[in-house]
């Protein structure tokens, strides 16, 4: 019988949840919790010396079962045919099914330590919005990580990131699916009112031929988060970024133009220079993209140093995902016929205009 409170748990099927299946594993060395798809395969091992077993069960059972337990322990047992869970007068049985989940071990000379979590997490979240999700574009399906940088493209945006990589052997293109898992395994959760501060984790990246894993260690788990590597080559990115002709430049406030695009109600923004403001004229069109339903205009205060260019239209989602993270002033750059440059300290992105 294998005995883990119910907290700790469902921590570890949650990180497991994106698989069909959970496999739990426990020997006398801990209880592992375990689940793979088609591009990761996440692994909790829980640092508890325990009776061994194996099951493998349906992750969505598994998980409503838990969350209806009563907190406390959660008694664990499997036959060859059935994983129960016992806390307090509730006992739930569930038929095991499914194919095991394969956890390989990576050898210890492999892992490099990760002192920049915060940062490249943030790094993370905000490029992989320009990832597509087409896994009939296996070229731009993903995020790119260099020794120097993170970058991710659709085709009609590219998003660009400043960030040291040291530990990167070299260039490889992480899932765009596979991003979340990563950014919630490096993630440091504060600690909540009325608890003890704990220690952070110790996070290391080992990279391979093939695939990517993350781990974060502390004195009582392990979890670590593998992921397949998607197929070489990636986009030619850096000619997107340095062929554009600059005619016109725009320096403004990044939350400034961040809520205005955030509260209009267009689908369209077009935007032109004028003597120190910036002015946007925007469109409401229906569902279909040709109906038109409204418009309007306004300025905001912006540095003009290059005025002679055409307005440009753009789309207001996609503007707006470049400047959510910015919290000062970018540089605004475009030329006739070519796309919005946006620049800031740290932070290159491209946007396509619109037709």
């Amino acid at each position: 019988m294998t005995t883990l409170p119910r907290r700790i748990l469902s921590d570890a099927v949650a990180a497991a949840s994106h698989g069909e299946h959970v496999t739990l594993t426990a020997t006398t060395c801990g209880v592992t919790v375990a689940a793979a798809d088609m591009w990761l395969t996440a692994a909790t091992t829980i640092s508890t010396p325990t009776t061994p077993l194996t099951a493998t069960v349906p992750t969505r059972q598994l998980v409503a079962e838990i969350k209806a337990l009563p907190d406390g322990d959660i008694e664990i047992e499997a036959t060859q045919s059935t994983l129960r869970l016992r806390s307090g007068k509730r006992i739930a049985t569930i038929a095991q099914q499914g194919r095991g989940c394969e956890v390989r071990a990576i050898p210890a000379e492999m892992w490099r330590p990760i002192d920049n979590s915060t940062e490249l997490v943030s790094a993370l979240r905000q490029v992989a919005v320009a990832a597509t999700r087409d896994e009939a574009r296996p070229a731009v399906s993903g995020v790119r990580l260099s020794r120097d940088g993170i970058v991710a493209t659709d085709g009609q945006r590219l998003h660009r990131r400043d960030v040291t990589l040291s530990w990167l052997p070299r260039d490889v293109t992480l899932p765009v699916w596979c991003v979340g898992a990563v950014c919630d395994l490096l993630t440091v959760e504060a600690a909540k009112k009325g608890k003890a501060a704990t220690a952070a984790p110790d996070f290391t990246v080992a990279v391979g031929s093939n695939n990517i894993a993350f781990r974060s260690t502390t004195a009582t788990q392990q979890r670590t988060v593998y992921a397949r590597l998607a197929p070489e080559p990636f986009v030619e990115w850096r000619r997107i970024i340095d062929a554009a002709p600059v005619a016109a430049v725009a320096t403004v406030n990044a939350p400034q133009l961040a809520t205005w695009l955030k509260s209009c109600p267009g689908s369209l923004v077009t935007i032109g220079v004028g003597d120190g403001e910036l002015r946007l004229d925007y469109q409401v069109l229906d569902d279909t993209g040709l109906r038109l339903l409204g418009e309007g205009s306004d300025v905001i205060d912006a540095v003009v140093s290059m005025p002679a260019a055409p307005p440009i239209k753009l789309s207001v989602a996609y503007l707006w995902d470049v400047l959510v993270g910015c919290a000062g002033d970018v540089r605004l750059c475009w030329a006739a016929g070519q796309p919005l440059s946006v620049r800031a300290e740290g932070w290159h992105a491209v946007v396509m205009f619109s037709r």
